[in-house]
């Protein structure tokens, strides 16, 4: 990025802007958890010295808060394809079956919108129809 010439091609420049961006999530991520590390190591050295329980136990909730935002990298990890950053689109259809098709298919429904709220993706529902 930091080659002039980069930019006598806006679309190279735009991929590698993208690339580094990505990157630098990474690197900040993995950058606080260290750090996060670091000091739950010296706040644990002190409170087993005062045996301090409470202390220690905030330290396994941090550490608790550090594993999830690791996991949460590793799930964003196995999206590596070009196309997984395209949109999806979804479609529910309740079928055959009445009333429980239909309730099952708004589970489902609900289901999908929570996922995506959870793991950070941006969802829309764009139509329903209701059924019986």
């Amino acid at each position: 990025m930091e080659d002039p010439a980069i930019w006598n091609d806006p679309k190279r420049a735009l991929e590698l802007g993208k690339e580094k961006k990505s990157l630098e999530q990474v690197v900040d991520v993995l950058g606080g958890a260290i750090t996060a590390l670091a000091d739950s190591t010296e706040l644990y050295d002190m409170a087993k010295e005062e045996s301090d329980l409470d202390t220690v136990a905030a330290i396994g909730d941090d550490a608790a808060a550090i594993a999830e935002n690791i996991e949460s990298m590793e799930f964003r990890r196995m999206f590596n394809n070009p196309m997984d950053s395209a949109n999806c689109f979804l479609d529910i259809q309740a079928g055959a079956g009445g009333t429980e098709a239909c309730d099952w298919a708004s589970i489902l429904l609900r289901q999908y919108l929570r996922y995506a709220e959870k793991k950070g993706f941006k969802a829309e529902q764009m139509e329903e129809t209701q059924g019986d």
